[in-house]
């Protein structure tokens, strides 16, 4: 009774490992090859209505 592992497999667990294998390649290849933007760059804007007339003088469009 000493069969092949791949014969004690049936579809649905072939299927699964299938979807695993791809999921680690998809990641792999996101974290080595993927999106090359640096995704800590972030825009925040906030007003301040009560803020005094001084500190919007001071502040310039692009700073950070």
């Amino acid at each position: 009774m000493e069969r092949k592992i791949f014969w004690k497999l049936n579809i649905i667990d072939i299927l699964l490992i299938a979807v695993v294998v791809l999921s680690l390649f998809a990641l792999i290849y996101k974290l080595t090859h993927g999106n090359n933007d640096d995704p800590s760059a972030y825009l925040f804007t906030f007003v301040c209505d009560s803020a005094p007339i001084e500190v919007y003088d001071g502040i310039e469009a692009g700073t950070a």
